[in-house]
């Protein structure tokens, strides 16, 4: 599971020319920058005219893996007011619903940014420091 979130994390960095040649293949290509850029699945079919199930044989054949259903990359510029609505006591969940994103995401910028995490369950505030010890 942690190999697949660092994966994902690392497609928002790759330059698209690094998993795929454009002039090999335009249509994987074409696919995985469309992804990239932060478009769903149907998106991309409606935009290039691919089927899905193309689109789902592209991130097979290179190893890409999808974002959980309904979200979006979380654009870095939003970092400021995600942090702000963290702490002024907005769930990881809730934060998520309101920009489209995943709750572990999230979660993975917050601590990106040193955010104390705040276990709400147990209502115990858990620093990054505390957490690696």
């Amino acid at each position: 599971m942690e190999d697949k979130v660092k994966q994902f994390e690392a497609l928002k960095n790759l330059n698209v020319d690094e998993i795929v040649n454009k002039e090999e293949h335009p249509i994987e290509y074409n696919i995985i920058s469309e992804y990239k850029n932060g478009n769903s699945k149907k998106t991309i079919h409606n935009t290039l005219g691919v089927s899905i199930r193309r689109i789902n044989d592209t991130f097979k054949k290179f190893n890409i893996q999808f974002r959980p259903s309904g979200t979006k990359p979380i654009d870095e510029k939003l970092a400021p007011g995600i942090i702000q609505k963290y702490e002024q006591g907005l769930s990881c969940e809730k934060i998520a619903k309101l920009i489209g994103g995943d709750p572990d995401a999230i979660l993975r910028l917050l601590k990106r940014h040193g955010v104390t995490i705040i276990n709400r369950r147990n209502s115990k505030c858990i620093s990054n420091k505390e957490k690696s010890e």
